[in-house]
């Protein structure tokens, strides 16, 4: 019984050097090993994820002519179970007919009209944000503002006029939530996947159901 466990306990802990020798090729390896792919096979690259064959993409005219496919016939990336929790049925995993018909809907909201329509509400946002680097720079001995965070914050209230119109408090909340659900889907692709794990009461699984 003790050889037993000791050897069961061995190939566990072989089994997790293997998973970790893994993750440190991807992290490390993985951008060289990618770069190299293209360099030998042009501007298509197919690996393979056991038996499934993946096609990724790097020419621009190849891009455009995938996103602008609306028959929506073409698979998706397979991802992490937890990453399906947290994004739900949206236009990033659904595949046929129903991709064709979300897309529909969402491509609505950027005809050029809708878009023309939202000037007014861009030009407002900018031209406060303008004036407050205005009073900023009179207000210092400095004539250089770090705006990198700012813009982020310009970006969001100009979506949130946008889209929301009076209730763009509302919109700032409910992108802010989008900012955190981001940053939860990039935790996941760092962190090692375990089977199981997503119905453990982490911290990280608990923001996430809520």
């Amino acid at each position: 019984m003790g050889i037993g466990m000791a050897a069961l306990l061995l190939l566990c802990i072989l089994g997790l050097l293997y998973m970790l020798g893994q993750v440190v090729r991807a992290v490390v390896l993985g951008p060289w090993l990618i770069r190299r792919a293209f360099e030998k096979q042009g501007d298509l690259y197919v690996f393979w994820m056991g038996f499934r064959a993946a096609l990724t993409l790097r020419s621009p005219e190849h891009i455009k002519d995938v996103l602008s496919n609306k028959s929506g016939h073409f698979h998706k990336v397979i991802l992490r179970p937890e990453t399906r929790d947290l994004l739900g049925e949206s236009v990033v995993f659904l595949e046929g007919e129903k991709w064709a018909q979300h897309r529909r809907i969402v491509s609505g909201a950027f005809y050029a009209e809708k878009v023309k329509g939202m000037t007014p509400a861009m030009v407002a946002c900018i031209s406060g944000q303008l004036d407050k680097w205005q009073s900023q720079l009179d207000a210092l001995d400095s004539k250089e503002i770090d705006v990198c965070e700012q813009f982020k914050v310009l970006a969001a209230d100009i979506i949130a006029h946008a889209a929301f119109g009076s209730s763009y408090v509302e919109g700032k909340a409910v992108l802010k939530l989008q900012q955190e659900q981001q940053q939860l889907v990039i935790n996941l692709g760092l962190s090692l996947y375990i089977p199981g794990s997503r119905f453990l009461p982490t911290a990280h699984n608990r923001r996430s159901w809520k």
